[in-house]
C-alpha cells in the first residue's frame, strides 16, 4: 500500500513538473525586470509545490520501511524461539556462536554464499544445515573407520592346546566344585591357588 501511495504521489509530481512554466531567462531579467520577477515567482511557487508533493511521497515509503523492519524483527524473534525450542542449548551464548559457526561452515561446504546465509530468517534452514553437518561428519567418520579396518593387519586366531586338557587345571576345577558343595576345609586345601 505504501508503494502504491508513493507511486501515485510521484506520478502526480511528474505531471506537475511537466506543467511547470518555463523558468524565465536571464535575458528577460535585463529586458523586463518586472516580468522576470513575476515569472520567477510563479515558477518558484510551482516548484515549491512539486517539492512538497515529492516530500509527501517519501513519507509512506519511510512508514513502510519502518513497518517492514518491525515485521522483520517480529519474524526473527519468532524464528529464534522455534530454534531455541528445537535446540535448547542455544540459550547459552557460547553454544549459540558455535552452532551458527558450524551451520554456516556446513552451508558453505554445500555451496551457499555468506550473503545468502545472512538472509536466512527461517529456523528450518539452520536445522537442516546442522543435521547435514552431523551427517557429513558421520560419513567422514565411517570412511575413516573403513580405511583403518582395511589397512589393519589380519587378526591371528589363538591356537587351542592340542591333546588332553591340563590335568592340574581339571583337578583344581573339580576341587572348587566340591568346596562349593561341602564348604569343608579339607576340600579347600586340595585347591592349588598358584
Amino acid at each position: 500500500m505504501t508503494t502504491r501511495v508513493a507511486t501515485t504521489a510521484n506520478a502526480i509530481a511528474e505531471f506537475l513538473i511537466q506543467q511547470l512554466p518555463a523558468e524565465p531567462t536571464r535575458m528577460l531579467a535585463i529586458q523586463n525586470p518586472a516580468e522576470y520577477t513575476r515569472q520567477k515567482a510563479v515558477y518558484d511557487g510551482a516548484l515549491e509545490q512539486v517539492q512538497r508533493l515529492i516530500d509527501v511521497s517519501a513519507e509512506p515509503k519511510r512508514v513502510g520501511d519502518e513497518l517492514k523492519q518491525a515485521a522483520t524483527q517480529e519474524t526473527l524473534a519468532a524464528e529464534n524461539a522455534k530454534l531455541l525450542e528445537a535446540f535448547p542449548r542455544l540459550a547459552r551464548e557460547d553454544a549459540r556462536e558455535r552452532f551458527f559457526a558450524e551451520a554456516f561452515k556446513a552451508g558453505e561446504d554445500f555451496g551457499f554464499s555468506q550473503d545468502e546465509m545472512q538472509g536466512f530468517t527461517d529456523h528450518r534452514y539452520f536445522k537442516v544445515m546442522h543435521y547435514a553437518m552431523l551427517g557429513f561428519r558421520a560419513e567422514q567418520a565411517k570412511s575413516k573407520a573403513l580405511t583403518k579396518v582395511a589397512n589393519a593387519p589380519p587378526a591371528t586366531a589363538k591356537s587351542k592346546p592340542k591333546g588332553p586338557a591340563n590335568p592340574q587345571a581339571r583337578k583344581n576345577q573339580d576341587a572348587m566344585k566340591r568346596l562349593a558343595k561341602t564348604g569343608s576345609i579339607k576340600d579347600a586345601l586340595l585347591i592349588d591357588f598358584e
